[in-house]
């Protein structure tokens, strides 16, 4: 899972601006509650008959740590205070770790992902099992963390998670004496492991990685710059090495419906990790120069949410230009766009979307629409911003939805 990490006194404590870990561990991260690769019963989920293990965190290290960190936060009166962390992600996943090798004797294949912070920690634990399994064919997945490299993280120090005297005492990471790097992290893994495959997913234009550049120091938060950049210094000494870049700003993608919603140049994400699963050779996917929103993949239903999102704020005094936010009312007199796509969902699918991973195609086209009419390129709460821009009409509402119904339109003809 993910979980972010911190590393100093501002970015570990939960009353800052700048808090930035989960420091508890959710029921609705249970995998009942989540999409994408947990959703077994979709016919395209390339691990839906896996035997699996999910590992949440809660320590704030990208499950790496192994160290107890005392931090002092001046306040605003200039009193000091102190309170500690208990950076042991790798103590935890170790104890898992130790789990499996009591439990699978002898696997045949080990598919190893992890999401933001758990995408960091993840080469290190495809390692740590394609070594312990060597007759097993094993792939580590990073999602959405590719962008943590030499030129983007000299603010953060995870030292305070005990890195790398934590990572050094396991075969093969003997020499690991640099700070925490993705590509390096990359590069230590596949050494002299020839069972393992290693991969990348990311949005071009992460937001939350974009936040964390800008956290840790970084010159500019371009986070497509640092992908590349560090995808390229990854393939220099791991050639069979493959990623995939994807448009937009949104931040994961593994445990989302958008899993199998996402294409970039004609190829479609789970079909690319299905055959990554499958043993079978990918190329590497790049956005290109179109990188400002993801292609995504339409069906039926994805026409009849828009088209009945035009139906009803079509009718005579029916949008609401003031989206006070919040959750969207069943059936009710008057609708905000995002209301009214909300109703739409659940009009045509019969279920009420349980926040942004569970997102049909249409509604995030609309949100991608919504930003590129007010040329903003951070998620937020975008589609309430259009809504109720002092200039927008309910005919520039009308003509946003037609937009995106004639997209998908013409997508779904083209087929």
């Amino acid at each position: 899972y993910g979980g972010g990490g911190c590393w100093d006194a501002e970015t570990c404590n939960p009353d800052s601006k700048t808090y930035i870990y989960a420091s508890t561990i959710e029921p609705n991260r249970h995998p009942d509650q989540l999409n994408g690769i947990f959703d077994l019963d979709h016919p395209e989920n390339p691990v839906a008959g896996y035997s699996m293990v999910a590992i949440p965190v809660c320590t704030g290290d990208a499950y790496l740590g192994d160290r107890d960190a005392t931090y002092t936060l001046e306040t605003e009166s200039g009193d000091k205070q102190t309170f500690t962390i208990h950076h042991r992600g790798q103590t935890n996943t170790m104890a898992v770790m130790d789990w499996i090798l009591d439990n699978f004797e002898s696997p045949r294949e080990i598919f190893v992902t992890g999401s933001s912070a758990g995408g960091v920690g993840t080469p290190f634990y495809a390692n740590f099992l394609a070594r312990h399994y060597p007759s097993a064919r094993v792939v580590g997945l990073g999602d959405d963390a590719g962008s943590w490299g030499i030129t983007g993280t000299g603010g953060a120090d995870p030292g305070q998670w005990g890195i790398p005297d934590v990572l050094q005492p396991h075969p093969g990471w003997e020499k690991f004496d640099d700070s925490l790097r993705v590509e390096h992290l990359y590069m230590t893994a596949a050494r002299n492991t020839p069972n393992l495959r290693l991969y990348q997913f990311d949005h071009a234009h992460d937001e939350k990685q974009g936040f964390y550049l800008k956290l840790t120091g970084a010159e500019d938060t371009d986070v497509l710059r640092y992908l590349r950049a560090n995808r390229q210094s990854i393939r220099e000494q791991v050639p069979e090495f493959r990623s995939f870049i994807v448009g937009g700003f949104a931040h994961t993608v593994l445990l989302d419906k958008r899993f199998y919603n996402y294409q970039t140049d004609g190829h479609r994400l789970s079909d690319w990790v299905a055959a990554i699963v499958a043993g079978e050779p990918v190329t590497s996917v790049d956005c290109g120069d179109d990188c400002l929103r993801p292609g995504l993949v339409y069906n039926e239903e994805d026409l009849q949410i828009v088209e009945r999102v035009i139906e009803l704020l079509s009718a005579p005094d029916v949008w609401n230009q003031e989206d006070k936010g919040g959750n969207c009312p069943k059936k009710a007199k008057r609708y905000s766009l995002r209301c009214a796509t909300v109703q739409a969902v659940r009009d045509v699918t019969g279920q009420t979307p349980g926040g942004l991973r569970n997102l049909p195609s249409a509604a995030w086209d609309v949100i991608y629409t919504a930003t590129d009419r007010l040329e903003h390129r951070g998620r937020g709460d975008v589609v309430r911003w259009f809504n109720n821009h002092e200039d927008t009409k309910v005919e520039d509402v009308i003509a946003l939805l037609e937009e995106v119904r004639d997209r998908i339109r013409k997508n779904l003809s083209n087929r």
